[in-house]
């Protein structure tokens, strides 16, 4: 599995401490440009710019700096000097993989520019700076932290970079949201932040939740979910899906999936649905998004559930408002992830809206409390947060499109290649980026080996977990699937040479495989 990086509280203190903080001169860790986009379509790679030729004590100019960081991260390769690999960003920027002293390989620095940002804020949470490959070898004692560092070279999550590439944004959002009050009084923020995740969905309603556990909780429970109902969904996917509707009291029903698309069989769930069924709840699995309308029952309420693909489309039209209603999750792994927990509920169903918002509020609606209620509500900070990431939706997508397609173009021929492929006409939400190998425990071995970080998503589908074998059946395309699958890192923030590694360890791994 990858490697854990700092929690919240540390992630936070890096906002407050990333601005002004000072690495050694000369040397900045390089980010690489990635391409922009829009809608539910393609963007295309943006045009590299000039730097600005004098600059701040970063050793750029702000609007240079506000260039750069907005411009991508896949650059071009170049030759460099001897014992080095050279990438040629926006404006002829030279990043540059140097060699350290002791053999090991620094991150891509960039020459002649200011202090480096993401080892600036690594520093500043205690986090090991980036090397990678040094021998073991090596003269002298290996220094704990050298070895952290050299444990994972491609991290599967790199919180560190996300708060280098955010850090000013959140900042000001927190500032704003502080001084306002709006930690006090009923949140602008998040009537904001719903108002713009229903535009981004293009649904009416959007109900911002607590996480995405609790805006699929709550959408079950609005929905009538409980005691002598039952709920049709799927085994393939996180536990949560299964966990929350017995909580409520229902009984899960779970059907098998399609084996190319890893989404429900529509015609095995239309088969099971049944008298005492009150929704179905289709996995828009790893951002792949399902058509919901081959469901096609009418009398039972479709729920996405969509923590996993918030930005796909199907056939031009968002997920979240492709069913009755949507469940979202804005963890921080997600693809639109906030600095700790967050979620939402998105609907064209004004009253389900509205029973969704009072039962978040505790019953009431104004002057009395007319029925049972909770609080599953997002705070304000959370929402601040939300909005800045919500505006930087569309550009991260399209990152983790282009590191996507390069891997498929690379790795196509092995074989191992199946979810990140879609129909023409629809989006990829790319939560992971999930290939098949036959022998998964050997393969995650070698990727250890070479450094490179990878997750399973999931080691087990949920009938597997000593908490659900009371739910096991006849489910052979989820258990061939779930005995195969693993995930490759897939960030905005991954550079040109890590997606090198990842791809050369998995060609490696699976040459082994076959040897």
């Amino acid at each position: 599995m990858g490697g854990q990086g700092p929690d919240d509280h540390e992630v936070l203190a890096g906002v407050a401490q990333v601005r002004g903080a000072a690495g050694p001169a000369g040397v900045r860790t390089a980010g690489e440009p990635r391409p922009g986009g829009s809608g539910c379509h393609p963007g295309r790679v943006q045009p590299y710019g000039a730097d600005g030729a004098a600059g701040d004590e970063r050793g750029e100019r702000p609007a240079a700096r506000r260039e750069r960081r907005d411009a991508g991260r896949l650059g071009r390769r170049d030759e460099g000097p001897a014992g080095a690999d050279v990438c040629v960003g926006r404006g002829g920027a030279r990043r540059v993989r140097a060699d350290h002293a002791d053999g090991g390989v620094a991150d891509p620095v960039e020459l002649g520019a200011g202090p480096g940002r993401r080892n600036r804020v690594r520093r500043r949470l205690g986090v090991p700076l980036r090397t990678r490959g040094a021998p073991a070898d090596r003269a002298g004692p290996v220094p704990a932290a050298a070895e952290t560092a050299r444990s994972v070279s491609v991290p599967f999550h790199d919180p560190a970079a996300r708060v280098a590439d955010r850090a000013a944004e959140w900042e000001e959002a927190l500032r704003r949201c502080v001084r306002e009050l709006e930690w006090v009084r009923p949140s602008t923020s998040v009537a904001r932040f719903e108002e713009e995740l229903a535009a981004h969905c293009g649904v009416r309603h959007a109900i911002a939740t607590s996480s995405g556990s609790s805006a699929l909780l709550l959408l079950l429970a609005a929905l009538g979910v409980g005691p002598g109902t039952e709920v049709v969904t799927v085994s393939q996917t996180f536990a949560v899906t299964v966990a929350t509707i017995k909580l409520l009291g229902a009984t899960p029903v779970l059907v098998d999936v399609e084996r190319d698309a890893y989404t429900m069989d529509p015609l095995l769930a239309l088969a099971a649905v049944g008298p005492r069924t009150r929704a179905v709840v289709p996995v828009h699995l790893y951002g792949r998004p399902m058509d919901v309308s081959r469901l096609g029952s009418p009398d039972v309420p479709v729920v996405e559930e969509a923590c996993q693909s918030v930005g796909a489309c199907l056939r031009g039209a968002p997920v979240g408002s492709l069913g009755t209603a949507a469940a979202m999750s804005f963890g921080r792994e997600k693809a639109v992830a906030g600095l700790g927990e967050g979620g939402a509920v998105t609907t064209n169903d004004d009253e389900l809206a509205v029973r969704l918002r009072r039962l978040n509020g505790h019953g009431w609606d104004g002057r009395a409390h007319l029925s049972v209620g909770t609080n599953l509500r997002m705070d304000a900070l959370a929402a601040a947060v939300l909005r800045v990431e919500l505006t930087h939706a569309e550009s991260d997508l399209a990152a983790r499109r282009a590191v996507a397609d390069r891997y498929t173009a690379a790795l196509s021929r092995l074989g191992v290649v199946r979810n990140p492929v879609v129909s023409p006409g629809d989006r990829h939400g790319l939560f992971v980026y999930a290939i098949e190998v036959p022998d998964r425990a050997a393969f995650c071995a070698e990727l250890t080996r070479r450094g490179v970080g990878h997750r399973l998503h999931y080691e087990h589908p949920v009938h597997g977990w000593p908490a659900y074998q009371d739910l096991a059946g006849s489910l052979p395309v989820t258990e061939e699937i779930a005995s195969r699958v693993l995930s490759l890192p897939l960030r905005p923030t991954l550079t040109s040479l890590e997606i090198d590694e990842v791809v050369e360890a998995v060609t490696a791994a699976h040459d082994l495989a076959r040897a």
